[in-house]
């Protein structure tokens, strides 16, 4: 299931990816731009960053690293400007 990126935290040496878009939570609503509204699933690569391809990084099988974080994202683009703008970000 296809997810836009989300940012990576600044304090972490390895990068996280999304392991699963829970797809009936990835809202539109069309305002003067586009606001996406998701919920996604990210776990922690075995790539250092900074990766050319994180989508190529396999997730941690060890337990301790492993653990999977959902989180919600509310983003709003202007494609017309070529703007995107992270409105929300609330990790668990």
């Amino acid at each position: 299931k296809a997810c836009p990126g989300h940012p990576q935290p600044p304090h972490r040496a390895a990068l996280s990816r999304a392991a699963d878009c829970f797809c009936p939570l990835v809202l539109l609503q069309i305002v003067s731009g586009v606001k996406y509204i998701m919920e996604v699933e990210i776990g922690r690569t075995t790539c250092p960053k900074p990766a050319a391809d994180l989508q190529s990084c396999a997730f941690h099988e060890a337990p301790q690293m492993a653990k999977r974080t959902v989180c919600n994202f509310v983003v709003y683009t202007i494609p017309w400007l070529n703007q995107i703008k992270l409105l929300t970000s609330d990790c668990q």
